[in-house]
């Protein structure tokens, strides 16, 4: 249900819809600008006055977090509250934020809003691997404002990938969605209100839902700002695999699980950031970063270490030892796959082997011919892609994964990485079928 345009409020198109209401992109004719503004579905208009006055609230306590005057840069700032008429002459209640201009679409000319996930994921269509250092600043910028936040005991509840939106072309970041936000100092803390969104729920919530019940806990655990950490935890873990860390409240105090979820993660982002992610993710609030801004230090000390570790790696060349050891072991694991990869036992050794020599340009290509096997082609690229993060200068992972591309009919992708492959010099042995594989691909563009 379209709302009218009115004096000062020209309605362009609709930005996204949701289970709480409609979003619009909407013109300012009085201030200038652009606004977005959400519309509650009908069914949440009931009592309008009652809710209007209940949404003011909500408003003027994030316009003293986040004033006109002096906005935080990390924070979509909120406008107020407005009354509008349907076609159908219905009142209509609007909720008045900025508009954060995400990713333009050509095929229909708008700008639509970008939220956290689409713009760190690589392109899809090469499979690509996480930015580590979009990702690292992203995670700066969203403990700022959740830094911010908390000094005034102000809790989001509710911080997830799609309440995180980015502003294009400058990549900055803004928490958003700050309606179901509580400040404690006024309204104590989350006794009876239970809110948020199920999977980023942190587990003392869970407690209190009887959702988790852990081993030993506290008999009545404090829900307070760590829990917004803990949802920024899942949010990452979510973000950098695709997959949310734990399927069932079970799974979140089990050490097991926990290591193969850390590995999971290592897999993508090193092992020096998985381990900081796993820490906001721990069950006990008292064990995890006890603020925002310890959690993005420790992002940032992560990725300093990991990239100085990463540039020592590809300076220093494989020893006679360390290649001797690693070619050991990878016919080790070759020797058990012949006996079938029971329990993932095969496939959980090549992880251990990537994580332990991520110099290497061997366990990838071993582990992709493994998945060539028994999984997937999207799992080949996957590893490839992993490979070439790690050794970006290996020109063989380039020319195994353009035959893999090729194969999935990727034929733009197979030529760039043959054409790099050949830059920068393949084995003689192959030289010229890469040149061969060149032609033919061209042909077939």
């Amino acid at each position: 249900m379209k709302p009218l345009d009115d004096i000062q409020h020209k309605f362009l198109y609709e930005l996204g819809e949701g289970s709480y209401g409609v979003v619009y992109l909407a013109e300012d004719c009085i201030n200038g600008g652009q606004l977005a503004i959400k519309i509650p579905k009908p069914s949440d208009q009931v009592e309008l006055s009652v809710l209007e006055g209940s949404l003011w609230e909500e408003i003027e306590k994030l316009i003293q977090l986040c004033p006109y005057q002096n906005p935080h840069p990390n924070i979509v700032q909120p406008k107020g509250i407005k009354r509008f008429r349907s076609a159908e002459g219905e009142d209509l209640l609007g909720i008045i934020t900025e508009f954060v201009p995400g990713k333009f679409h050509p095929e229909t000319g708008k700008i639509k809003g970008c939220d956290l996930e689409s713009w760190l994921v690589g392109n899809p269509r090469r499979n690509e691997p996480i930015d580590i250092q979009k990702l690292v600043r992203a995670v700066q910028q969203i403990c700022s404002a959740l830094s911010h936040a908390h000094r005034q005991k102000v809790y989001h509840r509710d911080v997830k990938p799609n309440n995180i939106l980015v502003r294009i072309p400058d990549e900055t970041i803004k928490l958003a969605d700050w309606g179901v936000a509580k400040n404690t100092d006024l309204e104590g803390l989350w006794e009876g209100s239970v809110v948020g969104t199920r999977p980023y729920m942190a587990t003392e919530i869970l407690i209190r839902m009887d959702l988790y019940r852990p081993v030993s806990r506290k008999d009545i655990p404090v829900i307070d700002h760590r829990a917004d950490l803990y949802s920024l935890g899942v949010t990452l873990f979510k973000v950098i695999t695709g997959k949310h860390p734990f399927r069932t409240p079970q799974e979140i105090g089990d050490p097991e699980y926990r290591r193969s979820q850390q590995q999971a993660l290592a897999s993508s982002v090193g092992s020096n950031l998985a381990k900081v992610v796993m820490r906001v993710l721990e069950h006990d609030a008292d064990n995890r970063y006890q603020t925002a801004d310890d959690f993005s230090s420790a992002m940032i000390n992560a990725s300093k270490s990991q990239t100085s570790q990463h540039e020592l790696n590809t300076t220093l060349p494989e020893t006679k030892v360390q290649s001797v050891e690693l070619m050991e072991q990878l016919e080790q694991v070759e020797r058990a796959t012949l006996q079938g990869n029971i329990d993932g036992t095969v496939e959980k050794r090549y992880r251990d082997l990537i994580s332990d020599f991520s110099y290497s340009p061997k366990p990838y290509l071993h582990y992709a011919r493994f998945c060539a096997t028994y999984r997937t082609k999207e799992d080949v690229i996957r590893i490839l892609n992993q490979g070439i993060h790690h050794v970006p200068q290996d020109a063989e992972l380039r020319y195994q994964r353009a035959r893999v591309f090729r194969e999935a009919g990727k034929i733009p992708e197979a030529i760039e990485d043959i054409e790099l492959c050949l830059s920068l010099g393949i084995s003689t042995e192959k030289s010229r079928s890469a040149q061969r594989l060149l032609e033919t691909l061209k042909s077939l563009e």
